[in-house]
């Protein structure tokens, strides 16, 4: 009996080394996944800082937009400027050709009060006394105009904004014919009056 059991001593021996080596590779190999999955969670952790950081910076980029706009809001020009635009394109827009008040020439003497005469080149004929049109036309603001300040084209007492705009029109009694228009126009603060009036189009939709 002893003599087998010293026979068998080297097999168990043996076993015993497998053993050990299959566990030890197994808990070297367990560690290296852990480090593996600690370091992929680093990284996972590292890009959504980044993510986060970089939306942070566009909050507050948004921010400082939003708090420039709404000193431009409060900018005092900003009270005679949307006087004068609502005044003016209410004199472009509303408007019914069969009544003698409201004729090209008539609208174009009271939008004087508003505009230079070179501002008012841009949105009347110079001979509009000449103007007769040949069917009854309607026109309407659909809304009051929007304004959108532009300071970085400011000089002195010179103020640019844009001006968009909605109307409908009805020529001859026919069906109303919507459209919208982008002005680009410049106020003196001094003679609260616009200097230049620049129809860029139509607002693409």
């Amino acid at each position: 009996m002893r003599e087998r059991l010293k026979q068998a001593q080297p097999l168990v021996i043996v076993l015993l080394l497998v053993l050990l080596t299959t566990l030890g590779g197994g808990y070297f190999n367990e560690k290296k996944e852990n480090a593996q999955i600690k370091n992929q969670k680093e990284k996972e952790q590292q890009v959504l800082k980044k993510t986060l950081e970089e939306k942070n910076g566009q909050l507050n980029d948004l921010s400082r937009k939003i708090e420039q706009l709404l000193d431009e809001k409060e900018d005092p020009v900003n009270e005679p400027l949307t006087k004068a635009v609502n005044a003016l394109f209410s004199l472009l827009f509303d408007y019914d050709s069969s009544n003698k008040e409201q004729t090209v020439a008539k609208r174009k003497e009271k939008a004087t009060v508003y505009a230079t005469e070179q501002g008012l080149s841009g949105v009347f004929p110079r001979d509009a006394d000449k103007v007769v049109p040949s069917v009854v036309t309607v026109s309407q603001l659909d809304k009051a105009p929007e304004i959108y300040r532009t300071t970085q084209k400011d000089t002195g007492k010179e103020k640019t904004a844009l001006v968009r705009l909605e109307y409908s029109v009805r020529i001859a009694g026919s069906q109303a014919q919507r459209g919208n228009f982008i002005y680009k126009v410049t106020f003196n603060e001094e003679s609260k009056k616009f200097t230049t009036i620049e129809n860029l189009g139509e607002e693409n939709q």
